[in-house]
């Protein structure tokens, strides 16, 4: 009779609520600190039950959310830090990040601008540890659109993107002058382009996965510079 009195309880109030509770202050409209079942515990401004205003969360892995709530979802300005030390500083919109931001990566790489969705989406800049930086448009947390990728030796691509490979038209250098202007698809040379030589040998006409298919010009080219062999944008 007890045991079945001790599992309707357990069907009727699962433990989630049956541990969560207020350990201090007014958790319904004020201020508290309020323990969830888990291990969590969130410390600052309620309304109506939940928070609202400032505060902070603190999860078991040790991952924590400081700044503003709305029915008690992150919203407006906050910093999330997980516990890997990945942080994101920023706007947040239903619990994700939204807007203006900038997010550091456990790695040390940087993404600092528009967000959506949780995601990279928009205008922004990704630097990379090695130094490598990307200027340019992003959707769902991949270069797509018009960007510029400039490596720490000073090669550069400028041009279209689509899911972080050079893909429509862009013109890619390198620092001993040679460059590529035209057609490129999923990161190789690819339709009409004007690949030119450090030594000013040019070779036009219509490429295919980073091969020439058909020359416009007859022009002498050391046939390793082809290809985009070293061109690993």
């Amino acid at each position: 009779m007890f045991s079945t009195a001790i599992v309707l309880i357990l069907l009727i109030f699962p433990p989630a609520l049956a541990q969560a509770k207020c350990i201090s202050g007014n958790c319904q409209n004020g201020s508290g600190t309020f323990s969830y079942f888990g291990g969590m515990k969130y410390v600052g401004q309620f309304k109506n039950g939940k928070p609202n205003g400032e505060g902070t969360k603190t999860y078991a892995n040790g991952t924590t959310y400081t700044g503003n709530f709305k029915d008690g979802k992150f919203s407006g300005l906050g910093k999330k830090t997980y516990q890997d030390g990945a942080v994101y500083t920023g706007e947040f919109r239903d619990g994700r990040f939204f807007g203006k931001g900038k997010y550091t990566e456990a790695n040390g790489a940087v993404y600092k601008g528009q967000f959506a969705y949780g995601q990279f989406n928009g205008n922004g800049t990704y630097t990379y540890p090695s130094g490598a930086k990307y200027q340019g448009s992003f959707i769902n947390d991949k270069f797509t659109g018009q960007g510029t990728l400039t490596y720490p030796d000073g090669s550069t691509y400028k041009g279209n993107w689509v899911n972080n490979l050079p893909s429509g038209i862009g013109t890619a250098r390198k620092p001993d002058g040679s460059t590529y202007k035209g057609s490129w698809w999923a990161g190789k040379f690819d339709g009409r382009g004007i690949l030119t030589l450090a030594d000013g040998t040019k070779k036009e006409g219509l490429w295919k996965e980073g091969k020439l298919t058909k020359s416009q010009k007859s022009v002498t080219v050391n046939k390793e510079s082809l290809g985009g062999s070293g061109w690993n944008y």
